[in-house]
């Protein structure tokens, strides 16, 4: 006897279908891997576990024959498939609506499920995704920091047993020079430690991390190709920047799309010593990941070791504490931007989830409504047929098998969409074959396609196996469907999502217009940045000086405004009557910054040539807010190292970072370092930004010269979200266009219906226009009721996304209400094209089998 029990309906299930040679056997197998997997994983996962099982093993070759079943079920097949293509051809119309209908629903539904599984697989292809953290620390529970002390990374896995691996990972977002004898190109590059490619799985085209330290660096296909035509790198020596050179170690495969790490070379850290302590741990500079083994978890290893607390003497911050980010979790997290150059937002996943979804079920009710619309005109048939014997299964597998057909040419239709319009998702082809070979992801489109198809085939058969025979072989049988329950709710349903989309578009489309049309605090146009490399850093002055003989350039600058990434706490200042410290953003930047930014002067002044302003700062209106001074001018602020400055001005807020994150205060250094700013007068830009390659290469014969419009960079900046928009566009104009579908479906089902009504009313003087309105009253009416349904629910969600902006529009009522007016003008116009028909028909036609 088993000591436990397995699901007694699927043991039966299998027992009946099994072949009784081989059932014996197989039961025995099971029944002895259930047994297994109750030790190992538990009763409940063990039953589950085995229904699974017993369905897998329903295939032919298992099956016991049944006598004349099979025969019989073949001619029902063929004879339902003949019916299906009679049908199909009869009502050309209804076919090709029902076909598009379930095409359009899969290519969205299926196009929306490859955008979130693409954006939710960052970085899980890495066999060791779940057991690697990246460390952030915290000061005083809100100050957050993912740029962490050099030595970090050896220290935990020195003092943490659970600690298998660390590793340091710093990355230049800036390109630099990467050359090889005559040959010279801009490539990203980042550092790590060997211990980076035990940890990550990014495979090698050809040799392996071993060699990594010293001078070596490894490089990725697509650089080899490009900077050695094709042939072997490895043992070459390449420079990078001005003068440092390096041989080629290996050469990594080309790092997937999905991946946060996007790097063109990556070369060794040099080998720690941390003699000066102290020292050491005030550099703050990478990201550190550390590998737990299998047996420990993030919560257990901070638990155990109390937020890392004995790191933070080493620190020196007593309020520190720590958090370990999840491998999947980084593409999400909103402050990678000093090491990776892409990132996505959780909310958008969540919001096309939720809008997948709705069109899935739209999919199906849109179907419904297009094949129950049909019955009318096969009541008579269905009687006939339940009179003469067909039992329930023979009414289900008739429908089934219609609704298989339109499956099949509907998913073709959505492999179509999906080919010609799958850039439009968003999804690099390349990722589509590595998102779709995962298991979870092909069992969720099967079970798309298999609930679609069950809804399609299973629902309309019951909804006429549940009438009368007799009362449907009546000449007037279709009254039981007339008052077909689920028309009106399906009408609300369809015009529900409808309005929801088409409002939630517009509201997008005008948050993305504000973004465009709001000042940021700084002019933008004809203004671009050249960016400076380690050669061309010592000859910047003389190519400021080049560059402001030309008359086509305005004012040039030079300034780290693209590089405000890392913070510092201030904690005294004169006249301080707040309590704590706050969090400022430090930017270098000329003398010319003001002039060439158009940045507007609050109080005091800016930096001026012939001045000694080292000692001195410029500060922003929310940092002069925060700190609590009404007249910041003359005030000394002590910065962390101890040295004292004093603010000489005050400038306006401007936005560094795009109107998705709030000013922060800023404090603003006077140097020299950072990228050159230059501001064209605007008479021949073509001609201005040839002069300046010019000047810059004559210059930097051994630097290669990138330029970017300001303007490029600010749309950037939002492009995550207008590309969201035009997305959830489309899906809108889709979702509209199959609510127009049904709709036209039940028009012309209610239209039949009343067929003899409205030829009674048209011989006793009714005019075409009054039969309009009269076929047009419900329906409009169905449509309000939507609006009245979609309004609070789009409030609630689209004011849920606008909280992704710092700066944003208000919402209203009267924003709400075109979305509802153009939903409702576009069914005014599919129901005038479909009862104008109607109306003008002769009404002879309908009355003559009185």
């Amino acid at each position: 006897m088993n000591k436990h029990q397995p699901p007694k309906f699927p043991l039966r299930f299998f027992r009946w279908f099994c072949h009784p040679d081989y059932r014996e056997d197989i039961e025995g197998d099971l029944m002895e891997r259930f047994e297994g997997r109750v030790e190992e994983k538990g009763i409940r996962k063990a039953r589950w576990l085995f229904v699974w099982d017993v369905f897998q093993l329903l295939k032919p070759a298992l099956m016991k024959p049944i006598a004349g079943i099979q025969q019989m079920y073949d001619g029902m097949f063929s004879n339902h498939l003949k019916l299906a293509f009679r049908g199909m051809k009869k009502n050309k119309a209804f076919s090709t609506l029902s076909v598009l209908g379930l095409g359009l629903g899969l290519a969205c539904t299926v196009g929306i499920f490859l955008w979130v599984a693409n954006e939710l697989s960052f970085d899980r292809f890495h066999t060791k995704a779940d057991g690697i953290f990246q460390v952030e620390l915290i000061l005083r529970q809100y100050e957050k920091s993912v740029v962490t002390p050099g030595p970090l990374a050896e220290a935990l896995k020195r003092e943490y047993p659970e600690v298998v691996n660390a590793s340091r990972y710093t990355f230049r977002s800036e390109p630099e020079v990467v050359k090889t004898g005559d040959k010279q190109l801009n490539g990203r590059g980042a550092k790590t430690d060997a211990a980076f490619f035990s940890m990550f799985d990014f495979p090698f085209a050809s040799g392996n991390s071993l060699g990594f330290s010293g001078n070596s660096v490894i490089v990725t296909q697509a650089l080899a190709d490009r900077l050695f035509d094709g042939a072997d790198p490895i043992g070459e020596l390449v420079t990078v920047g001005s003068s440092d050179t390096y041989q080629v170690s290996a050469v990594l495969a080309d790092l997937p799309q999905n991946s946060s790490f996007q790097f063109d070379f990556i070369i060794p850290f040099e080998q720690a010593s941390y003699q000066d302590e102290s020292r050491a741990w005030g550099a703050w500079f990478c990201a550190t990941f550390i590998e737990l083994d299998d047996k420990s978890s993030a919560s257990s290893l901070l638990s155990k070791s109390n937020g890392l607390k004995t790191l933070y003497d080493k620190i020196e911050k007593p309020h520190w504490s720590s958090e370990l980010i999840a491998l999947p979790d980084i593409y999400f997290h909103e402050r990678m931007t000093p090491f990776f150059p892409r990132s996505g937002d959780i909310r958008y996943v969540w919001i096309f989830s939720i809008a997948g979804l709705l069109i899935f079920v739209l999919t199906c009710v849109n179907y419904i409504s297009l094949t129950t619309s049909r019955f009318i005109g096969q009541f008579r048939q269905a009687g006939l047929e339940r009179i003469l014997g067909a039992n329930r299964w023979h009414i289900v597998h008739r429908y089934f098998v219609e609704g298989l057909l339109n499956l099949i040419l509907g998913s073709i239709a959505a492999i179509v969409l999906l080919v010609l319009l799958g850039s439009y998702f968003g999804i690099p082809i390349a990722i589509v074959g590595s998102v779709v070979s995962r298991r979870e992801v092909i069992g969720l489109i099967m079970a798309f396609i298999l609930t679609i198809l069950l809804v399609i085939s299973i629902v309309p058969a019951l909804l006429i196996n549940s009438s009368k025979p007799m009362v449907m072989i009546k000449k007037n049988g279709s009254e039981s469907l007339g008052g077909f329950s689920l028309r009106r709710p399906l009408v609300v349903f369809q015009f529900c999502v409808s309005i929801a989309m088409v409002t939630g578009t517009l509201i997008f489309q005008n948050q993305l217009m504000f973004i465009h049309d709001r000042n940021p605090g700084y002019t933008m146009e004809n203004l671009v940045t050249v960016r400076i490399d380690d050669q061309a850093r010592d000859n910047v002055e003389a190519l400021k000086n080049t560059l402001g003989q030309s008359p086509d350039i305005a004012t040039v600058s030079r300034s780290t405004f693209e590089y405000i990434y890392f913070d510092m706490p201030i904690g005294d200042w004169e006249g301080k009557q707040v309590e704590g410290t706050i969090t400022v953003r430090p930017m270098d930047a000329d003398s010319e910054f003001i002039e060439t930014f158009g940045i507007e002067i609050v109080e005091g002044r800016f930096y001026e040539k012939g001045h000694a302003d080292e000692q001195s700062i410029v500060i922003n209106q929310e940092a002069a807010d925060q700190m609590g001074l009404t007249s910041p001018i003359g005030k000394t602020v002590k910065l962390p190292r101890g040295q004292e400055v004093k603010i000489i001005g005050v400038v306006k807020n401007f936005n560094y970072w795009g109107l998705t994150k709030a000013i922060e205060p800023l404090f603003i250094f006077y140097g020299n370092s950072g990228d050159l700013y230059i501001k064209l007068t605007g008479n021949d830009n073509g001609r201005a930004l040839a002069f300046v390659q010019e000047s810059f290469e004559q210059l930097n014969p051994s630097s290669v010269f990138t330029y970017e419009s300001l303007t490029d960079r600010y749309k950037a900046q939002h492009a995550s979200h207008e590309r969201t928009g035009e997305i959830f566009s489309g899906f809108g104009a889709i979702a509209l266009i199959m609510s127009c579908f049904a709709l036209l479906a039940i028009i012309t089902f209610t239209i039949e219906q009343k067929t003899k009504e409205i030829g009674i009313r048209k011989v006793h003087g009714a005019s075409p226009a009054h039969i309009v309105r009269l076929l047009m009253k419900d329906f409009l009416l169905y449509v309000s009721i939507a609006f009245l349904v979609a309004a609070p629910i789009t409030w609630v969600g689209m004011d849920s996304w606008l909280q992704i902006f710092s700066y944003r529009i208000q919402l209203s009522f009267w924003q709400l209400l075109p979305g509802g007016f153009l939903v409702l003008v576009i069914a005014t116009l599919t129901i005038i094209f479909q009862t104008i028909k109607a109306a003008l028909a002769n009404p002879i036609h309908a009355l003559r089998d009185e």
